[in-house]
């Protein structure tokens, strides 16, 4: 018999037992590792201590021992006969490290013969210690810190000599690992249903008859000149202390203005840097700034130039991004301490909802170029919380300025007493910012913790993502999954209807700018009353007027084609919000500000001057300074939410089902005729109880959202006393802005979706406003003037100039063919990603989208 035959049948007699012995083997490690993870994870004082691994590698010796013994004794051995084997094996280790890990002797009827005492005083002495970095250092690893804000961070105050080495902060060991990767092609369920949607945007096109060309020329000429001006500033960067932020975000610009040196010198300068862990000055990471402006620019100018070292680097960058991610409940670190050891941390506790929408975008988009879907599943889990969450707010679909990142809700020392945190395990132990232990009960949703509500860039972004997603992907990750129990069209137009309703007023102003539709900010003050089962939210407006609410115009517009269930009404409202937000720049030289203004309740909506004084001279501008009155005399407002809708809430210790009133009239009282029969019972079996949900905004608001006395007046002038060029329609005005991106993005969507040429005629008298009053407000020697913010101390220049502005003007004035929104999709930072192109059915493979 030849060599090779005699190896051949050894093998065939020895296979399976050695995959057998293989098998059990890895079996038997893993499942001893579980255990010590557990034991160590739950943990709950000083006599149960860590197991390490030595006691793991002896019984894993032991085993491979006794199974090498019995295959060269008996290669045929059956199975049966190995498991008796591996079954010893597992006990006899079990019950060495159990000895190992064994407490104090303990009397039968109680605690530890050397710990006669209750549990809160051993609690309270454990605490104690945790102010101690090396007892910190080892508890952290099992029990996670929770934390408000970056800000009441305990852990600053141990930092140089805790830092790890960049050697070791360059290997990442996650914590929170994933079972299982969701697959972005599972949400594509039917390619051929999407075609609909194809043109949606293909109907608008440029008027021959009017050339805009020497427009186009003056932002290019803008672009360069503002670039000639940060030139120093991008060759002086340190790439030791800070990634190149700026220089990425404006790529995709340079290269859709045709600025082709600009941009190869950029990639050139990019390919060098290492994004594979951030430079050592960077001590925490904004996630959502990296990953909108870094990300989104790597990967917009990749699509764009199909530059392989821009995928690349985006890679890198996004594999990074991924630890912040590393959290119980999956949410990311925004503030990501990435050098600090102690990073077992829940997400903070004060958060807004738009942050967490901003990365969706761009690792959505990296998964259909890589095939990845590490990142894609990672925004996934997002997506669910907040659909989850529109069900649990005070005001459906709306959420306020602060959310409860760390979805903790925290056990009483009742509840602990009485042995909850053991019953449940969503619950876990973990370290508050005074070293304290606590016991978190895990959501599923996002909890508010503001009863405040404003239409900037940290709620507005949310109902972007949900026509952004669609779009990119022709498909509705929120309407294909058992996971979210509706769909992106009906959580957009929610929050949609809401702000309609609750947020939009007409201020008083002079008679040149005729009506104006602007909007407010919002309070409420959500008031349950057990005896009645009724929760009454009170709203107050504060007519203050945010340029980033402009953006709406963009968001309402876009919307009107993707989810045209409301088109007629929500491009009206379009409309009308831009072209206000125009009149007040045209006013203001083409700057923005927030305005606090007064609004028209009613009647002549023309700003009268003499009524305005008598006004402030009489004490009616009382301020809010005490909240909502209780005294308040309120009148209820009809919203169109479905009268038979349950909403899960705990309130009160309760459960109850929340029903919202709808109909309803007068001051207040819910008649019985506006409440569903089914809704005006309670349960039958009377342990549950049904609530009436209204709103009520409270009365005079024109006198309840601003301050002014006789004081305030200059009566030799008949205006502001501390503040002679404000108008005295203005009630306040501050945070003055000229390279705002909001107001001609609203002015580009509203032109790429109507194809009315009125629009291009806006942002061809904005730029000229704007740059007329740059010349005249940045002189320099003989007549040169530089590209500044108005109210910016330092010649530095903001990033969206870059990024947004100058790339929405130029897009503007060019033909509605170029980077159609057919074909590319715009981030909230405006890089512009590839849509999902969709082949006949018969040639797809869903492996390469």
């Amino acid at each position: 018999m030849s060599l090779a035959k005699l190896v051949v049948a050894t093998f065939r007699r020895l296979r399976s037992v050695l995959v057998l012995a293989v098998t059990i083997s890895t079996l038997f490690y893993y499942s001893f590792q579980n255990e010590i993870d557990i034991l160590n994870s739950y943990a709950e004082n000083e006599y149960l201590p860590s197991i390490n691994n030595e006691h793991l590698e002896h019984a894993t010796a032991q085993t491979s021992e006794l199974m090498s013994n019995l295959i060269s004794v008996n290669p045929g051995a059956n199975p049966a006969a190995v498991q008796a084997v591996q079954a010893a094996q597992v006990q006899a280790a079990q019950a060495h490290a159990q000895a190992q890990a064994q407490p104090p002797v303990q009397d039968k009827k109680g605690p530890p013969a050397d710990a006669n005492r209750d549990h809160s005083d051993t609690q309270a002495s454990l605490d104690g210690k945790l102010s101690d970095p090396a007892v910190f250092k080892e508890k952290n690893k099992y029990f996670p810190l929770l934390l408000q804000s970056p800000a009441h961070d305990p852990t600053n105050q141990w930092t140089q000599e805790e830092t790890p080495s960049m050697k070791e902060l360059a290997v990442h060991k996650e914590k929170y690992p994933l079972m299982y990767e969701l697959s972005l092609s599972s949400f594509y369920a039917d390619d051929t249903v999407q075609e609909s949607t194809k043109g949606l945007f293909a109907l608008v096109s440029s008027d021959p008859k009017v050339s805009y060309k020497e427009d186009r020329n003056d932002v290019r000429k803008l672009l360069v000149k503002s670039w000639d001006q940060q030139r120093l500033h991008f060759l002086s960067m340190n790439m030791e202390k800070m990634w190149p932020i700026g220089l990425v975000d404006a790529l995709d610009t340079l290269y859709i203005m045709e600025e082709t040196t600009l941009f190869q010198n950029a990639v050139e300068r990019i390919a060098e840097t290492d994004f594979k862990i951030p430079p050592v000055g960077m001590t925490n990471v904004n996630v959502v700034d990296v990953s909108t402006r870094i990300l989104g620019g790597l990967i917009s100018a990749y699509d764009l130039s199909q530059e392989k070292v821009l995928l690349t680097k985006a890679r890198e960058l996004a594999d990074f991004l991924l630890r912040a991610f590393d959290t119980p409940n999956r949410i990311p670190l925004l503030n990501y301490a990435w050098k600090s050891p102690y990073k077992n941390r829940f997400p903070y506790m004060e958060a807004n909802i738009a942050d967490f929408t901003k990365v969706a975008l761009e690792f959505t988009r990296l998964t259909k170029l890589t095939g990845a879907n590490k990142y894609f599943d990672a925004v996934y889990h997002i997506l669910v919380m907040i659909a989850k969450s529109t069900q649990q707010l005070n005001i459906e679909g709306l959420f306020p300025d602060s959310i409860d990142a760390s979805t903790c809700q925290l056990l009483t020392s009742d509840a602990i007493h009485k042995g909850a945190h053991q019953r449940n395990s969503r619950i876990m132990k973990s370290i508050d910012e005074n070293f304290k232990f606590v016991h978190c009960h895990q959501l599923d949703y996002f909890p508010e913790t503001s009863s405040s509500y404003k239409l900037d860039d940290k709620l507005l972004p949310l109902y972007d993502l949900y026509l952004q997603l669609y779009s990119l992907l022709k498909a509705d990750v929120f309407g294909n999954s058992e996971t979210i129990p509706t769909n992106s069209s009906h959580l957009y137009h929610q929050g949609i209807n809401q702000i309609s309703r609750l947020f939009t007023f007409q201020p008083k102003v002079p008679a040149e700018l005729g009506n104006l539709t602007l909007l407010a900010d919002l309070d409420t003050n959500p008031i349950f009353s057990p005896s009645t089962n009724e929760l009454n939210i009170n709203l107050r407006r504060d007519f203050k007027f945010h340029p980033e609410s402009c953006a709406l115009g963009a968001t309402l517009a876009y919307g009107s084609k993707l989810f045209p269930e409301n088109n007629v009404t929500d491009l009206a409202l379009a409309g009308n919000v831009t072209e206000s937000c125009f009149k007040l720049a045209m006013y203001m030289k083409g700057t923005l500000a927030e305005v606090s203004l007064d609004p028209c309740i009613g009647g002549n909506c023309v700003f009268d001057a003499a009524a305005k004084l008598d006004d402030i001279m009489s004490g009616k501008y009382i301020g809010f300074a005490n909240g909502f009155s209780s005294g308040a005399t309120i009148g209820a407002v009809k919203l169109d939410t479905p009268a038979e809708k349950k909403i899960k809430r705990s309130l009160m210790n309760k459960k109850p089902s929340i029903k919202e009133a709808i109909n309803v009239a007068g001051g207040g009282d819910v008649d019985d005729e506006d409440i569903p029969k089914d809704v005006a019972k309670d349960e039958i079996d009377g342990s549950e109880k049904t609530t009436i949900k209204t709103y009520h905004f409270i009365k005079d608001e024109q006198f309840t959202n601003v301050y002014h006395t006789s004081n305030s007046i200059n009566n030799d002038k008949n205006g502001w006393k501390y503040d002679e060029k404000r108008p005295l329609w203005i009630n306040g005005l501050s945070h003055q802005q000229l390279t705002s991106p909001d107001l001609i993005k609203a002015i580009f969507f509203m032109y790429r979706t109507t194809g009315d040429e009125k629009w291009r005629v806006m942002g061809k008298q904005l730029k000229d406003e704007m740059i007329r009053t740059m010349e005249q407000t940045f002189q320099g020697a003989k007549g040169s003037w530089k590209v500044s913010e108005f109210e910016q101390n330092s010649d530095g220049i903001p990033s969206h100039w870059f990024s947004q502005t100058l790339k929405y003007f130029y897009l503007l004035f060019s033909d509605a063919s170029e980077y159609s929104l057919d074909e590319y999709v715009f981030t909230e930072s405006a890089h512009i990603l590839k849509r999902r192109i969709i082949k006949p059915a018969a040639v797809h493979d869903r492996q390469h989208l």
